[in-house]
């Protein structure tokens, strides 16, 4: 019997539990919203917030799904997932599914908040972005650990005030993040794009001009894609069950949410990346490649939303460049003074945070 052929526990109450960790972060961190940042914060409460709320992800299906992966491997001796990594650390721990999901998104959270504080962004700004834009993505996959480390290495290889040493050591952490998701490789892929392709106005522009075309030649290299299975083992499979699992959540609402969704990502994206390129002189060279890669990966994601089974691939992208992107968007809103748009693109991601845990909350009852 496959996991798809379960009947999972989904647990609406419980999720009032995530719905409280929300609550409480976007009240400590008010201030940024407020453009009232006075102190730069702890990260030691940013981090248990974090990790509790990937831990307790009760809003997520994949929280569930990976619980049967959890029971399949500790109980019945069986590699339920693709990367050996997980088997080892669940015969390792005593047998607790939290203690086990600690272990890893717990590490993955401890990666991005050393990134931060590497690149000097303070805990009072990342606090409250990280509760309407990160963690509900964070929270999503086992990858998230892989996606991490690739930031964490991204800072200190692009650092021209590091060591070589360091740089090196950088180097392989990112090449080794493949261990942790076996979908990584295509991630790793799209640095070396990021890396020869410039950032400035006019590829940007460009990139737009040239999107409608390349949405329509997206269809014709999809089946490539999946038999390659480079996002992970069985993609194929995976993504049709995938796309049979979201067609009954395709109703307007949903569309309109969707729209919400996007609507805030694109305008956060816009003024980020305009605020990159207009102080592209002054800004650690660490943060304009994670900005360029966080580009390129959402805009992948764009490149495959709606194309039926090639949408699933739309979804991985989408997941991937929030990390990037959020260590963008964190350093973005320390370095200028708050806006009006800036309260707007906030306020559209904050709306479909709460819509993810009321909807599930509301379904799962």
């Amino acid at each position: 019997m496959g996991i798809w052929d379960n009947n999972f526990n989904y647990n609406g109450q419980a999720i009032l539990f995530d719905l409280l960790l929300f609550l409480v972060a976007i009240w400590k961190y008010r201030a940024l919203y407020l453009g009232q940042v006075k102190t730069t914060g702890n990260y030691l409460f940013v981090y248990l917030l974090l990790a509790l709320f990937a831990t307790y992800a009760y809003a997520e299906a994949d929280f569930y799904h990976y619980q049967y992966h959890y029971d399949m491997m500790k109980h019945y001796n069986l590699e339920s997932l693709a990367e050996p990594i997980y088997f080892w650390i669940t015969k390792k721990l005593p047998d607790n599914y939290f203690l086990w999901r600690f272990s890893i998104w717990g590490t993955a959270a401890l990666f991005m908040l050393l990134s931060l504080k590497k690149l000097g962004i303070y805990a009072s700004y990342a606090g409250f972005l990280m509760p309407i834009f990160f963690w509900r993505q964070f929270s999503i996959t086992r990858g998230g650990l892989g996606f991490c480390l690739i930031v964490f290495s991204l800072v200190y290889i692009f650092n021209d005030q590091e060591k070589y040493f360091k740089r090196f050591i950088a180097i392989f952490a990112a090449l080794i993040s493949f261990f942790f998701h076996e979908s990584i490789t295509a991630f790793l892929l799209m640095l070396l794009l990021a890396f020869v392709i410039p950032l400035n106005s006019k590829m940007l522009k460009l990139s737009i001009i040239l999107f409608p075309f390349l949405y329509g030649v997206t269809m014709s290299i999809t089946d490539d894609l999946m038999a390659f299975n480079i996002l992970a083992v069985g993609t194929e499979d995976l993504a049709e069950k995938y796309i049979d699992s979201q067609q009954t959540e395709e109703n307007f609402l949903g569309i309109a949410f969707d729209l919400l969704n996007f609507s805030g990502q694109l305008l956060m994206l816009y003024l980020a990346m305009t605020f990159v390129i207009k102080h592209k002189r002054c800004i650690n060279r660490s943060v304009i490649f994670i900005a360029k890669y966080g580009y390129l990966l959402l805009y992948v994601s764009f490149m495959f939303y709606g194309q039926d089974v090639s949408s699933f691939i739309s979804s991985r992208f989408l997941h991937a460049s929030t990390f990037p992107l959020f260590i963008v968007y964190s350093y973005y809103m320390q370095h200028h003074e708050i806006g009006k748009k800036d309260r707007i693109a906030m306020v559209l991601l904050g709306l479909y945070s709460i819509y993810e845990l009321v909807y599930h909350m509301y379904k799962w009852w």
